[in-house]
């Protein structure tokens, strides 16, 4: 399973955030030490973060122009928490397949993950994926079903 490290680190911070105010707030003894203990092991896991997730998140480039001002790029950055799910499909897709065209890869996402996705908006998560340089091209191109031609992707 791939964790959406953006994803998870916000919400880490957040709980952790919480639970220290918390903790800060209660008078019992007993309470206060398990607050502690619960802000030391989110504290924990933020540190083994990067070991364990793959960035997902965060806009794409082509999302934001630089022409843009901060509030397009703030809104832009917020507005990805459906685009780093269906991102985390297509990377499981493409592990699971060792290597595939869009097509393919969006075909695999759908049969792992049933639900209604239309297949060009997972395919368009592989340019995502290429950006944030966690998969390449192959240099192979495969015939899709529409009669083109179009790259083969695996994992970095």
């Amino acid at each position: 399973m791939i964790l959406d490290g953006d994803r998870l680190e916000r919400w880490l911070t957040e709980y952790s955030e919480r639970i220290q105010a918390e903790g800060e707030a209660t008078q019992s003894p007993n309470l206060k030490e398990r607050y502690r203990g619960a802000w030391t092991a989110i504290e924990q896991i933020q540190r083994a973060l990067p070991q364990f997730v793959v960035p997902l998140g965060g806009p794409s480039p082509h999302n934001v122009r630089n022409t843009d001002n901060q509030d397009a790029k703030d809104a832009a950055g917020s507005n990805t928490f459906g685009r780093s799910k269906n991102r985390a499909k297509v990377y499981e897709a493409l592990k699971a397949l060792g290597s595939g065209t869009p097509e393919e890869i969006a075909a695999k996402a759908i049969e792992m993950y049933p639900g209604v996705y239309p297949p060009y908006s997972l395919a368009r998560r592989v340019t995502d994926l290429a950006e944030r340089d966690l998969i390449r091209k192959t240099g192979d191109r495969r015939r899709t079903t529409a009669g083109g031609m179009a790259d083969v992707w695996e994992l970095v």
